[in-house]
Parts: C-alpha cells; sequence; structure tokens
C-alpha cells in the first residue's frame, strides 16, 4: 500500500472521516479499503456496489410494509442499510444517481423520510471511485457531497517497471516462480509504456495464466496482441543483447582509464578489435529499438576515443622526431 493512500486511510478512520479513493481500476482500492476498515472496527462492515441502476432502497433501507399493513402506520425499515453500520465502502460511488440522497444522508447524519428522522451510525464512509472527484462534479449538489468527504486520494503506483510488477509478484506468487515471470513483468511494463493501460489487477490476471499455461495462456487476454506477445518471446534475445552492451560499455571504459602513453600503438588496436568484434555480434543480435540507441552511441563514442588516440600518437611521433 503507498504510505500516502495507508496514512489518509489511518486518519480518516481513526477521526471518524470520510474518505474518497480514487484511481483508475484495477489497484485494489475496495481491498484496501476492507482490509483498513477491518483493523479498526469488528463489527459488520456495510459494503455496497453502486452503479446508474443503483435505487436509494439499495443504501437506507425501505418501507416497513408490514407496519402499514397491520398498524396503518408509514415507517422506514433501516435494518441491514448503511445507517446501521459504523463504516461503510461504497464501490464506485459516483456512478450512481443517489448523490443527493448520500449527501442529505451525510449532512444530517440521519435520514428523514415519512415526518420521521433515522439516526446514522456510520462513523466513516470509504468511497472507491475510477472517477477523479474534480473532474465528475457537475453542480453545486455535486460539490455538496464531495465536501463530505474530508479526504480525498489518488491510489496509483509510483512507477509501473519491471521491478514495480515483480515486487507484486513476490507478493501473490511463491519464490520459485519468481524468476519465470521476469519476462512478463518487462512485457506488462512495455505495454504500459505504449500507453496501454494494463491494471495491475490485470497483470495479476496474466501472470497465472503465464505459470500455468505458458506464452499460450496469455493468447486472448486483454493487451495481449500479436506484437505482445513476440515481444515476450524476445525477452532472452533482448537479455542476450543487454549483456553484450554491458560487456562493451566495460570495456570501453577500461579503455578509457588507460594511460595512452604507456599503451604501444599495437596493443590499443587489439582492445579497440575486441570492442569492434562485440559491436560486430550486437549489431547479428538484431537490437530492438531501445538497445539500437545504446548500440549506435557506443560506435560513436568509441570511434571518438580511437580518432582522439590516434592525434595524440600523431603528435607524439612528431615530437621524437623533432
Amino acid at each position: 500500500m503507498d504510505s500516502e493512500v495507508g496514512h489518509a486511510l489511518y486518519n480518516a478512520l481513526y477521526l471518524n472521516r470520510n474518505i474518497i479513493l480514487y484511481g483508475e481500476g484495477g489497484h485494489a482500492k475496495s481491498e484496501v479499503a476492507l482490509y483498513a476498515a477491518s483493523l479498526f472496527y469488528q463489527t459488520p462492515i456495510f459494503v455496497a456496489s453502486l452503479d446508474k441502476y443503483t435505487t436509494p432502497s439499495s443504501l437506507v433501507g425501505t418501507a416497513d410494509i408490514p407496519a402499514l399493513i397491520q398498524q396503518g402506520q408509514y415507517r422506514h425499515n433501516v435494518a441491514g442499510s448503511i445507517m446501521e453500520h459504523e463504516v461503510a465502502i461504497l464501490e464506485e460511488g459516483l456512478d450512481s444517481r443517489i448523490s443527493t440522497i448520500l449527501k442529505d444522508v451525510l449532512t444530517r447524519g440521519a435520514y428523514c423520510t415519512g415526518g420521521m428522522c433515522y439516526p446514522m451510525q456510520t462513523r466513516c464512509v470509504i468511497m472507491c471511485t475510477n472517477v477523479e472527484p474534480d473532474t465528475w462534479a457537475e453542480n453545486d449538489s455535486d460539490r455538496a457531497l464531495l465536501r463530505r468527504f474530508h479526504y480525498k486520494v489518488k491510489v496509483a503506483w509510483k512507477s509501473y517497471k519491471p521491478s514495480d510488477f515483480m515486487s507484486m509478484y513476490a507478493l501473490r506468487f511463491p519464490a520459485d516462480k519468481q524468476e519465470a515471470l521476469l519476462p512478463l513483468a518487462e512485457t506488462v511494463a512495455a505495454i504500459r509504456t505504449s500507453g496501454a493501460l494494463i491494471t495491475p489487477a490485470e497483470a495479476n490476471v496474466a501472470a497465472s495464466a503465464f505459470l500455468s499455461c505458458g506464452k499460450e495462456g496469455l493468447i486472448g487476454l486483454s493487451h495481449f496482441g500479436p506484437k505482445q506477445l513476440q515481444y515476450l518471446r524476445d525477452y532472452d534475445k533482448r537479455k542476450a543483447v543487454d549483456l553484450l552492451i554491458e560487456e562493451v560499455t566495460i570495456k570501453y571504459k577500461l579503455v578509457q582509464s588507460m594511460d595512452i602513453a604507456q599503451l604501444s600503438q599495437n596493443d590499443f588496436n587489439s582492445v579497440i578489435g575486441e570492442l569492434s568484434t562485440l559491436l560486430t555480434q550486437l549489431g547479428s543480435c538484431r537490437p530492438d529499438n531501445n538497445q539500437v540507441k545504446l548500440v549506435a552511441d557506443l560506435h560513436q563514442r568509441i570511434k571518438a576515443l580511437k580518432d582522439k588516440v590516434a592525434i595524440k600518437w600523431e603528435d607524439k611521433l612528431v615530437r621524437d622526431k623533432a
């Protein structure tokens, strides 16, 4: 759990304040909310998934029909509703059409109907939504509802690098499966970098399929088209190229640190020859777009080093003749 999210949830639950957790789907907002709430409350937690078809009865209960029939009195039955729970989690809370009722209940601390008011026992409401609150509000009533939520925090990862996905996999899959998931973590990170919003939840589904059925288990999954599957298949090749690039870089730095005055031209050419051989191997490996830039940069740096050394040796020859 991100420290900002954790602190905000702790504050809201400890101080009996309402909180909105928002951000793109698949980041376990509801699971985090339920876990945090269960640490503070031993009583049942009210959980409701809201949508545009949600009716007020899903939140605050319904009319007490038996009392109306038997006693001729209108009463409201709040049993099992949000009104009788100390903490409530509203999933997709900004997707429903009951925002006005929710605003009124949170404002009054009670649900009033038929000339009677039913007190609200709820001390903390946690709303989870994929919608950014500030962009959702269209009128004063919407903004009034948002003001009833004292904390608003975005649930998202700070970055979506392969190491981030591997950290998640380490929490969900056995240690002996981690190495097998490295190619998938790199592929998932590349999918996000390309602009496709593959979520952590989808990445977990992909990992389960990958471990069970290999690369074929990903066929048909969201975000895993032919291009992404090929990227996954090319993992070993990319790693081989990375190792070659690392070896060339180390040798280049070694040559850079050499004292040219103490090095014969033949020895220098021998080392440069090794570098050139490695660069040729790199070219034959068909590096991907990112690696091509690194290889091109190494070519330029090695050429510049050769030119620099050649000039020094020419100057040395001129001085020796003089």
